[in-house]
Parts: structure tokens; sequence; C-alpha cells
């Protein structure tokens, strides 16, 4: 931003174009919002928790700020932030495509360390373009001044934000780490977390964020076949990891449980202690999927949904 008059010119954070109109672009892509209203209650607000570890109300406020260009902004809309809610979330009540084949695909009695470099008659390529600009969008800051504390930046090798970046632009795949989609089993999530960097004890370092039931991790091939057993060879590796699911819901239930809340009004949570205990459904979706005897089947059935708080 050069300056008053011209606050929307500027250099495109992707494309390094200088001087050059920009969009007032999002850091988490809008049909969140729009999904997340569809699905909770008329009563409650969304909430956030910001990076000073306050909750607070959203309001109508979402995370934009001036950093793309047309051009690379029609570009993460195009190949990322229009299939993914199509293929990733839930359609009038129903199971959405990714979380059924993970589903259907990790969970077989036989194949109890199965680990997946794609999913068959799914748009894996999309998916991929989308989790790499999310991960790419946590590597600038997006608060407005050094009063805003609703975001983290992360901090990624000069290594990893190059290959991100051309990846974006000319889908050239990265070679210096690896993408895992992991289902989160355990509890039912109402919730975005925005992308973090987690160190480790015994040293090294992973990124992750979650959206519903989906937790996105990226890290260093090192790393991912430490952590993950029968890891494959390829860009992504779909897979279920107690040791990743339980960093989550540790950090999850930690931030929310410790952070201050901002004004007088509650913000508390209901789903927030929720187990899946006979089945799993997507939040927002009255057809649960049923595991029976170490096997799976997926099943229509008549439940009454509540809408839940967020």
């Amino acid at each position: 931003m050069n300056n008053k008059d011209n606050y929307n010119i500027g250099h495109c954070e992707l494309c390094g174009t200088q001087n050059i109109s920009l969009i007032n672009s999002h850091y988490l892509p809008s049909f969140f919002y729009s999904r997340m209203y569809d699905i909770k209650d008329k009563n409650h607000t969304l909430n956030l928790i910001q990076s000073d570890w306050t909750k607070r109300n959203m309001g109508d406020h979402q995370i934009t700020k001036y950093m793309l260009c047309k051009y690379c902004e029609d570009l993460l809309s195009k190949y990322g932030e229009t299939p993914f809610p199509n293929i990733a979330l839930p359609i009038n009540q129903r199971n959405p495509d990714l979380f059924v084949k993970l589903i259907r695909n990790l969970l077989p009695k036989t194949q109890n360390n199965l680990t997946l470099s794609k999913l068959d008659n799914f748009d894996n390529d999309s998916l991929y373009y989308f989790i790499i600009s999310m991960f790419w969008r946590s590597s600038l800051s997006w608060n407005k001044n050094q009063y805003d504390k609703r975001t983290f930046q992360c901090h990624y090798p000069k290594q990893f934000i190059d290959e991100m970046k051309l990846y974006l632009q000319k889908r050239v795949i990265p070679l210096s780490f690896k993408i895992l989609v992991i289902p989160l089993l355990r509890t039912p999530y109402n919730s975005c977390s925005l992308p973090k960097e987690t160190n480790l004890k015994g040293g090294g370092k992973y990124y992750s964020f979650n959206i519903y039931q989906y937790l996105f991790i990226l890290l260093n091939d090192t790393l991912a076949e430490e952590k993950i057993e029968g890891l494959q060879n390829g860009k992504i590796a779909y897979c279920i990891s107690d040791y990743f699911e339980n960093n989550f819901s540790y950090q999850f239930n930690r931030s929310y449980k410790e952070s201050k809340t901002k004004g007088r009004k509650s913000l508390d949570v209901s789903w927030i202690d929720q187990k899946f205990t006979f089945g799993w459904s997507f939040t927002g979706s009255t057809q649960p999927l049923y595991f029976i005897s170490g096997n799976y089947l997926v099943k229509e059935c008549n439940i009454s949904w509540t809408k839940t708080n967020t």
C-alpha cells in the first residue's frame, strides 16, 4: 500500500508484480463463513480465539487484506477455493465425498496402518491445491496493525515458501515437504483452526490447520516417515494418525479452555466435549457412516438434526 489515495495499489504477494491493483483477499475463504452460518444456531455467534489467547465474537468481520492481484486471486479461486467446498463439505446435509472416501478407504478391518497417495474417482489435485494455498497464505501477515491479534504468521523455511508459490502459479510439485490429510474421528469439530506451527520436543517442526473434520499437515519427508507408518511416495498422503489427532485435540482444547473471554457475553460452545461413539457423521450432515464389526457400511437414515452452537 503506497498511500491513503492508492491503498489498493502495491505488489502482489504471489507473483511479485509491482504497482498493481490488489484484491481485498480472504485468508480463510469466504465459503467457510457461509457454510458455518448455515449450520450454526441463529441465536449464537461465530467466535474466534486470537493469537493472544483471547476469545472474541467475530461479528461480521472476516479476515481480509489487500494481498493479491486479480490474476493470482482468480488462480487461487479457480483451482482451490471453488472446488474445495463441493468435494469436502456437506451438501444438503449429506456427508461430503472426501469424508466418505476417507472413512471407506482407511478403516477396512485388515488394513489398520493403511496410507494412500490418492483417492480413486476423486479430485485429488484440487484438494492439494487448496491445502497448499492455505499454508502459503499463512506465511503472510494478515493482521491490520500491531494491535490486531487475530492471526498467527507461520515462519516456513524459504525453500518451502518458494516451492509453494511455484506450485500455485505453475503446478511444479514441491519436493521438500509432504501433505497429510487426516480425518478427525474422535470428536465432531464445528470449527476451523488457521495454520500454525508446532515444535516437537525431540526437534523438528510441522504445520497444521483444520476445517471441520479434516486435519491438514505440512512437514518434511523425514518427519513424515518417522510419524506415519507405511508412508507411500507422492505429494499427498491420506491416513489416520492417533499421534497427530491427539496433538491437535490437546492444542485445541488447551487454547479453548485457557483463553480469556473478551466482553461479558459467554462464548462457550456446546460441542467441545462430544465424542463419536457408534459412527461418524461430518459436521452438518444427517447421513452418518456406521462402523460395524470391524468393517464399514454406508447407510442412509432419518435422524433428528440439531444445529450446533459455534
